[in-house]
């Protein structure tokens, strides 16, 4: 309650008063990776980006309010604190998954599937060298952004992974989209075609934008998913900020 006094001249007194209630509006929150329906090879650690945004305070909850669970075919196997966390590649075994991501009142699931690599094969070992580390990006009046990508792959059986088959993608609260697909990634490339286009992915040149409505801000996980010559993949994945900027 609020209440106002005025006093005149003669020391004749008036009051009014108002009651103010102060409502704790819960957060809304949303998962960036893993990327809907996605599909892991066992033993390749699980990135997991989430973002949020607190109208009381017109920002991102702290990382300590929120948090992760991770189950497999059921069973609790991951929790964590914070936007972003790593699901370890010795507990990504073959199964399905449900990841739930909580802040403030508000919660975010996703599943994604977990499949055992060839007999006596092991997954490649895939990175991203440029950007090394999570970036932000200014978008100046939302326009496009631009940003060069770069990674390398290796596998235990068959050394270095060219870039013909590497797979990157990008995918954000809103969805997931291609940026780059080697001519020689197994389902993906154009090595089907009669007419072979060799297009190497290791490094390039992407463009990124800031999604939805009048939104200030989009959290993009970049993912380098790179084949071996039995067709299993290895992943990785770093975190870009596209934020909206006036010059």
């Amino acid at each position: 309650m609020i209440s106002a006094t005025a006093v005149d001249e003669l020391g004749d007194a008036t009051t009014d008063k108002i009651t103010v209630e102060v409502v704790d509006e819960a957060a809304s929150v949303s998962i960036i990776s893993p990327p809907k329906n996605w599909t892991y090879s066992a033993g390749t650690a699980v990135t997991l980006t989430g973002n949020t945004f607190d109208p009381d305070i017109v920002g991102k909850v702290p990382d300590n309010k929120a948090a992760w669970v991770v189950w497999r075919d059921g069973v609790e196997v991951y929790k964590a604190v914070g936007h972003e966390a790593t699901l370890p590649a010795g507990k990504v075994l073959a199964g399905n998954y449900l990841v739930k991501f909580s802040a403030d009142g508000d919660t975010a699931s996703r599943t994604f599937k977990v499949v055992a690599p060839p007999a006596g094969g092991t997954p490649p070992t895939a990175t991203i060298t440029k950007p090394a580390q999570a970036v932000t990006l200014q978008s100046v009046n939302a326009a496009p952004v631009k940003l060069t990508l770069a990674g390398s792959g290796t596998d235990k059986e068959d050394g270095s992974i060219p870039g013909t088959r590497y797979h990157w993608t990008a995918s954000s609260e809103f969805g997931t989209k291609v940026l780059c697909t080697g001519s020689a990634v197994p389902g993906k490339g154009n090595n089907n075609e009669k007419l072979q286009t060799i297009k190497d992915c290791s490094t390039f040149t992407a463009e990124l934008t800031l999604e939805g409505a009048e939104n200030p801000e989009t959290v993009w996980s970049i993912s380098l998913q790179v084949y071996d010559g039995a067709g299993t993949p290895g992943e990785d994945t770093v975190t870009v900020n596209v934020v909206f900027a006036t010059y």
